[in-house]
């Protein structure tokens, strides 16, 4: 699809990242997964295990002419809390961590800037763990973690 934007986030869960993200006018389309980790292949059990480090994110398709990796960026700041530290709606574990995964250098410095931006605001307390990181392979999850939130909604 022409002017396609895809952009990947870990906000804790992501079950819960990807029911924020997946309704915002101009995503195309979410996929949950994992990625940032050392082994191939990873599956729930074994992410969630440890020790594979991968980070449980959602992968976002988006219409960039409709809507701007920054508005993005935005939603992904207000739909966690970036200080915690590895832990998400109640779920603490090392793959639950803050973490854009940048897929272009315009994207690093625009999550750079807008992390940048989010700390002088003061709007956040304690201090942000949000990593920005360079995308990695994206593993899909398994059938069963796509949409889970809005299946459970049924």
């Amino acid at each position: 699809m022409e002017n396609t934007g895809l952009a990947t986030f870990g906000m804790g869960c992501f079950w819960c990242g990807q029911k924020s993200l997946s309704h915002i006018d101009g995503v195309r389309s979410t996929r949950v997964g994992y990625m940032g980790g050392t082994t191939d292949g990873p599956t729930y059990e074994a992410v969630c295990a440890g020790g594979t480090g991968h980070f449980e994110v959602v992968e976002v398709q988006y219409d960039a002419e409709k809507l701007s990796f920054h508005e993005l960026l935005e939603a992904f700041w207000a739909s966690h809390n970036p200080a915690a530290v590895r832990e998400g709606n109640g779920d603490s574990g090392s793959r639950y961590g803050s973490v854009i995964f940048f897929h272009t250098e315009e994207q690093r410095v625009q999550a750079e800037e807008s992390k940048r931006r989010l700390r002088a605001s003061g709007r956040v307390r304690g201090r942000i763990t949000t990593l920005v990181l360079p995308a990695s392979r994206f593993w899909v999850a398994e059938d069963q973690h796509q949409c889970y939130i809005d299946k459970l909604d049924r």
